[in-house]
């Protein structure tokens, strides 16, 4: 499914400044969740680069054009970035950190939107008039962007994060329950950026 420009031509239509967001990290067993908030003009309707064409769930995207993809929409785009510890997702649970991200990216855009579109988020609350939409990252194209751009930053993190605790091949696997990082958690334990709350095995 290719993501398009069908809800955010709907509310340039009513003249309304729409942001699109996303988060990544939810399922990972260590590190931050990322959330990311775009804002594109209108004026991408006429202009039409031809990197459009290749906006996809980020997930389904291979890292070098993830990663091309990410320079073309932050130069495009109004847009910021917000992480939620680890110790955060401890402290008040996965899912009401899901919600804080997401709205802590939104309140960094310098023009507050007055719309937000999302990826589904269960019991969503935010002060800005907002949209979550099931598979909105793989049907919405502001989504799919904040999508690539939260997951080519929480990555890069990942990488760094690696180089301080190297036994447990973030580089690699980001964070995930790889069976490389279970294995290493079974041999030296959790590390302090580990989700302390999660179970794991």
């Amino acid at each position: 499914m290719k993501p398009n420009f069908k809800h955010e031509r709907q509310l340039w239509h009513r003249r309304l400044n729409v942001a699109g967001a996303d988060e990544v990290g939810r399922g990972a067993l260590a590190g931050p969740i990322v959330a990311a908030a775009v804002v594109f003009p209108p004026a991408i309707l006429k202009s039409k680069p031809g990197w459009v064409k290749q906006v996809r769930d980020s997930k389904k995207l291979m890292a070098k054009l993830r990663e091309q993809l990410y320079k073309k929409i932050t130069q495009s785009s109004k847009w910021t970035v917000a992480v939620v510890s680890n110790t955060v997702i401890d402290k008040i649970g996965l899912q009401p950190a899901n919600i804080l991200v997401i709205n802590k990216a939104v309140k960094k855009l310098k023009h507050h939107p007055d719309y937000l579109l999302l990826d589904y988020v269960a019991n969503f609350k935010s002060p800005t008039r907002f949209k979550t939409i099931i598979k909105g990252d793989s049907k919405v194209f502001s989504i799919a962007c904040a999508a690539i751009v939260a997951k080519v930053y929480r990555d890069k993190l990942m990488v760094k994060l690696h180089k301080k605790y190297p036994q447990y091949k973030w580089a690699k696997n980001k964070g995930y329950g790889s069976w490389a990082h279970r294995q290493a958690i079974k041999k030296f334990g959790l590390s302090p950026l580990h989700r302390q709350s999660f179970k794991i095995n």
